[in-house]
C-alpha cells in the first residue's frame, strides 16, 4: 500500500507570510514619504508667497517698487509669481 504525501502541507508559510507583511510595510512606509514630501512642499511654498508678499508690502511702504522686490523674493525662494 502506498503511502499519500499529504496536499496540504503548510511548510513555507512563514516565508509567504513574512514577505506578505514586508511588502505591506514598504507600502505604507512610501505612502507615508509620499504624504510627507506634499507636506513639506506646501510649506515652503506658502513660506515663499509670504516672504514675497511681506517684502512686497515693505518696498511699497518705503516709496519703492513692490513688485520688483517680491519678484526678487520669490525667485530667491525658487518660487515663481503669478498675475
Amino acid at each position: 500500500m502506498m503511502v499519500r504525501k499529504k496536499l496540504i502541507d503548510d511548510s513555507g508559510y512563514a516565508t509567504i507570510a513574512s514577505s506578505g507583511i514586508i511588502i505591506a510595510v514598504v507600502v505604507l512606509l512610501a505612502a507615508v514619504a509620499v504624504i510627507i514630501s506634499r507636506v513639506v512642499a506646501f510649506h515652503q511654498a506658502q513660506v515663499a508667497a509670504d516672504m514675497a508678499a511681506i517684502s512686497g508690502a515693505y518696498s511699497l511702504a518705503r516709496g519703492e517698487d513692490g513688485c520688483v522686490e517680491a519678484a526678487r523674493i520669490a525667485l530667491a525662494n525658487a518660487a515663481d509669481l503669478e498675475q
